[in-house]
């Protein structure tokens, strides 16, 4: 997984890499980090303050992780040249539990049991963009814990 994520950073004359992911409403939040941080970014060590980000972390102030999910590595130019990488990436808790208090982390529980139960999906994200579209947030809440 990541030696082929550096191969292909490497391939692609890639210098800044937005690392994607979203907040509590699943709405997606970016983070861009020089090509020279990307061994960070495995080793667990790309942190944010979620007190800082809105829309992440309402009730706990808590500083949490990203790590990338490799499938998901895409190349975009910008007008300079340049060339950017775009990588997805899980929230994680400092203890380094996977961050559940988002509606896409909801959205792959809920793909998982389907999963188990005999049901399938060609494309994961946009059924938890659909499974979400008319969530009784209050509800939604109520499961939150710190």
């Amino acid at each position: 997984m990541k030696t082929s994520i550096l191969k292909k950073v490497k391939r692609d004359n890639v210098s800044q890499i937005k690392l994607l992911f979203h907040d509590i409403l699943g709405a997606e939040k970016t983070l861009t980090i020089p090509v020279s941080k990307i061994d960070e970014l495995f080793n667990k060590n790309i942190w944010i303050d979620a007190s800082d980000v809105e829309g992440l972390l309402s009730i706990c102030d808590d500083e949490m992780y990203l790590f990338p999910k490799t499938d998901s590595y895409s190349i975009v130019m910008k007008h300079e040249g340049e060339i950017n990488a775009i990588i997805k990436c899980d929230v994680f808790l400092r203890d380094g539990s996977l961050y559940k208090k988002s509606l896409k982390n909801e959205g792959k529980l809920i793909i998982t049991e389907a999963k188990n139960r005999g049901y399938g999906s060609m494309s994961e994200d946009e059924l938890v963009n659909f499974l979400f579209t008319n969530i009784n947030l209050k509800s939604f809440e109520s499961k939150i814990y710190c």
